[in-house]
């Protein structure tokens, strides 16, 4: 999970600043649609590493409605305090919600350990 939530991060920060050579407003709002995305999965596996081998329904649960939270507060905050451009900022989150899906994959693919 560590690893997503790194990839997320580094995949919005490298896309947020070939942005800047465009346009100020949609680098920001990639920016915020990337961390939209990768910090709320950051909550996850905060909250499994937290619960250690012991992740049960409970944990489960609240770690998802913590997700939701978290990303419903980013993208409500971007939304009501900021300058965004929608379309980057829906377009690279919609994007980085592929990264948990692809990384798996690929490693699999590759028989990368």
């Amino acid at each position: 999970m560590v690893r997503i939530v790194v990839l997320q991060l580094l995949a919005t920060l490298v896309v947020s600043a070939s942005c800047l050579f465009i346009d100020l407003v949609a680098a920001g709002s990639v920016l915020v649609g990337g961390l939209a995305a990768a910090l709320p999965n950051g909550f996850v596996a905060w909250r499994f590493a937290a619960a250690g081998r012991r992740v049960d329904a409970r944990t489960l649960a609240f770690a998802e409605l913590g997700r939701w939270g978290v990303t419903v507060a980013l993208l409500a905050g971007a939304l009501l305090l900021m300058e965004v451009a929608i379309a980057p900022l829906l377009g690279m989150f919609a994007v980085m919600q592929f990264v948990p899906i692809a990384v798996p994959l690929l490693k699999r693919r590759t028989g990368a350990e």
